[in-house]
Formats: C-alpha cells, sequence, structure tokens
C-alpha cells in the first residue's frame, strides 16, 4: 500500500459510517523506520558496524534499492538539498535516495533533520508563495486540518464517481512524484463539476482562476489535506503561476503573483513587469 496515497478509506464512528476519498498519509508511513540492520556499511560513508536506515523503500513503495546509509549521511543529504535551495532560491527542496534516485517522503527526511533545517524548508516555500503588499505576504498554507475525513466529504461532495476516480488516479501519482504538479492541476480543472461554462472560460483567459479551482484550492480546503509539505506547496505554486490574478489574503488588493505587481493586467504587461524587475534588481 503506498504510504502516501489517496485512497478509498471506510470509517465507522458513532454519528455515522462513510467511504472516503482523503489525502492523508498512514500513520506508519510518517514514522521514520528503525535502523534495518545491525553492524552494516554505509553505501556513503563505507563506515563500517553502523546502523542502517533503508528509508527509500518505505516512503515509495515503487522503489528497489537495497543500499543502506547511516542516519548521518541521510541528514546530509536531507540537509544538502535545503540549503542549496535556500541559496539559490530555485525551486522547493527535494530529496532523493542516493541509491536509487527515488524521492524521499518529505515527512520522512524531515526527521532526519534539526529544527533549524524544517524552518529553512519553511522559509523557501514561504518565499516562493509571497507577494509583495502588506510587508510580504506568503500563500503557503502550513496547517493540518484536524478531521482530513469531515473536510475531504465536503470538499469533494459535489464531485462524482468518475470525477473522483480521475482525482484519485492522478493524486497517486503526483504524491509518487510520478507526475508534476501541473498535471495533477490539470486533472482538478477537468474533473471540476460544470458550471457556468463562458464565465469560467472568461476568467481563465484574464489570468484568474475559475470559482470553482478557486473554492477547491482555497488554503483551509484541499491543500489542508495534503500531509507532504512540499507536495502541499508545489501544488499551490502550480496553481498561483497558472492563474496569477489574485487577492491578497491581507487587505484584498489585486495582485499579480507571475511579476508581483498591484492590479490585475494582461499577459503582455506582465512580461514587461517582469523584464524591468529583472532589469532592476541585475543593477
Amino acid at each position: 500500500r503506498p504510504p502516501t496515497s489517496w485512497c478509498l478509506r471506510s470509517r465507522s464512528s458513532a454519528s455515522h459510517t462513510m467511504s472516503s476519498l482523503v489525502i492523508i498519509s498512514p500513520a506508519s508511513s510518517s514514522v521514520l523506520p528503525e535502523a534495518t540492520c545491525e553492524g552494516g556499511v554505509c553505501s556513503i560513508c563505507c563506515q563500517d558496524g553502523v546502523q542502517l536506515l533503508r528509508i527509500c523503500g518505505s516512503s515509495n513503495p515503487y522503489a528497489s534499492c537495497a543500499r543502506g546509509f547511516c542516519r548521518a549521511c541521510w541528514e546530509n543529504v536531507a540537509t544538502t538539498n535545503v540549503e542549496r535551495a535556500a541559496t539559490y532560491a530555485l525551486g522547493l527542496p527535494q530529496v532523493r535516495c542516493p541509491g536509487c534516485y527515488n524521492h524521499i517522503s518529505t515527512e520522512l527526511w524531515l526527521q532526519l533533520c534539526g529544527s533549524e533545517v524544517r524552518r529553512s524548508f519553511i522559509e523557501v516555500a514561504r518565499s516562493l508563495l509571497s507577494v509583495p503588499c502588506c510587508g510580504d505576504v506568503s500563500l503557503l498554507w502550513e496547517e493540518d486540518t484536524a478531521d482530513p475525513f469531515a473536510l475531504e466529504e465536503e470538499v469533494f461532495m459535489y464531485f462524482d464517481a468518475t470525477a473522483k476516480q480521475r482525482v484519485h488516479t492522478a493524486w497517486l501519482r503526483y504524491s509518487n512524484h510520478q507526475e508534476s504538479a501541473e498535471e495533477f492541476l490539470n486533472t482538478l480543472l477537468e474533473s471540476m463539476p460544470a458550471g457556468d461554462a463562458p464565465q469560467e472560460a472568461r476568467r481563465s483567459v484574464a489570468g484568474k482562476a475559475p470559482l470553482g479551482l478557486m473554492e477547491l484550492l482555497a488554503p483551509r480546503r484541499l491543500p489542508a489535506l495534503i500531509s507532504d509539505l512540499e507536495r502541499r506547496a508545489s501544488l499551490q505554486l502550480a496553481y498561483r503561476r497558472c492563474f496569477p490574478m489574485i487577492r491578497s489574503p491581507c487587505c484584498g488588493s489585486e495582485i499579480c503573483f507571475a511579476c508581483k505587481s498591484h492590479g490585475w493586467h494582461d499577459l503582455g504587461t506582465c512580461q514587461q513587469l517582469r523584464m524591468e524587475h529583472a532589469g532592476q534588481r541585475a543593477q
């Protein structure tokens, strides 16, 4: 069973029984596994007689890496990725297994690092999703929902069975890094309940998200169901880049996320403003 999955679950409680399509990680997947080999040789530092962690196999069911690495080397790999992302601001930190190059769940590798690395990771995500308004305001949603089952049922209330299955399949691929955030976003768009098509199309052309998608990806809704911080932030970033005309969360001002300028404008104006900003930074 994939450890980070969006799967049909049945839950019985005193109040109700339901089958839910939920974006959560089973409890066992987010717990760092104990050393799986006593007295092994680390494949990075070559130190003998150390306890080895095979994290890739526990966080990605499709990985077939048989190598093991000591905790210190795992921590160094994760820390280096975060520091590189923080220094060059090229994107969100992603950690891959040094042996098989499979992605490692953020929920797992963050447990290998100290609190300072976690703060750096959050700062990178905040920076990528920030807009200048009442100070630098971040659009990153950092909290998990208290009751994911109830929230999921509410979020996908109007999706039919076919749409839910389509999104379910796309989520499994996205959560395991087999599909990009942009591809998952496209699946969400294609699966939205039918609305006022002409009006929705005009909003999309103008760079403003369709109302249904705007409600679906509001911070307290679908993003709050994604427990993996990197997957959550990547989806939010893809959404803002696809539909850059937003309102700031602080005061509701019209802002273009693409060029970080106040006011909504067409694509040509946006490109011109971005070139001007790039020139100012170069000076």
